[in-house]
Order: structure tokens, then C-alpha cells, then sequence
């Protein structure tokens, strides 16, 4: 169980919640994520990875399809360190500072024109538009 304890705790509840669920839904790689509660404390609860993602997983395209996915959601805090790994397959991790946020168009075309240095087993400009198709 990961325990909130700033003042946002609802709001990045609920964004984990979302992002799983909807991410879910439309195909994606995402953790189950649920809420929690213990000892009048609020959380969610989700399978515990240790093994970090790699560009031999099983579902690397996925992942890489994900990527509009995660602009879409406006999650400012994706990098590759979030997607970890088991069964040789990669899951995305860590939507709490998504939904909430702002990102300059600017950042959007870079992400579009540029290698995406925080995905380098992600990022390549095919996939990305197939992501935004999906």
C-alpha cells in the first residue's frame, strides 16, 4: 500500500484510479491500481514490480503505443524508470501527477519532432502516431 500524506491525497488517488482504468481499458500496459483504506488511512494498492522495464519485453510495442497515451493524460512525471517489468512484460507505473497538469503545445511538437529521451525504448515516431490513433 502506498500511503498519501499531502494534501492532494485525493486527487492523486483518484488520478491513479483513472489512468489505470481507462488506460486499462483502452489496451494499455497499466498496473491495476485500487483504493485502500487502513486504520482510517487512504491509499491505493497495486502488484509491487521489481524488475525495471527493458527493450526486450514481450510487449515493447505496446509500451510504445503508450506514449500518446501518457501525453494525452498530460502525465508530467512519465519517464522510463516508471515502466517495470514481469514475466517479460512491461507495465507503466506512477499517474498520480497526471490529469491535474498543464503542458505547453510546445512540448507536444517536440515530443512529435524529436526523440524521446526520457523513453529511448520507447520512442520512435511511428508508433507514437499509431499511439494517437488508438
Amino acid at each position: 500500500m502506498r500511503e498519501y500524506k499531502d494534501h492532494n491525497v485525493s486527487l492523486e488517488i483518484a488520478t491513479e484510479i483513472f489512468s489505470s482504468r481507462i488506460g486499462r481499458k483502452m489496451g494499455f500496459p497499466l498496473l491495476e491500481v485500487k483504493p485502500f483504506t487502513f486504520n482510517d488511512k487512504y491509499g491505493i494498492v497495486m502488484e509491487y514490480l521489481t524488475e525495471m522495464g527493458h527493450p526486450n519485453l514481450q510487449n515493447i510495442d505496446k509500451l510504445r503505443l503508450a506514449v500518446a497515451f501518457e501525453e494525452w493524460i498530460l502525465n508530467v512525471d512519465m519517464k522510463e524508470s516508471h515502466v517495470m517489468a514481469k514475466d517479460g512484460k512491461g507495465y507503466i507505473i506512477d499517474h498520480g501527477h497526471a490529469l491535474s497538469t498543464w503542458k505547453p503545445t510546445y512540448m507536444i511538437q517536440k515530443i512529435i519532432h524529436e526523440r524521446v529521451t526520457k523513453f529511448d525504448i520507447w520512442s520512435k515516431t511511428r508508433t507514437f502516431y499509431q499511439g494517437l490513433r488508438s
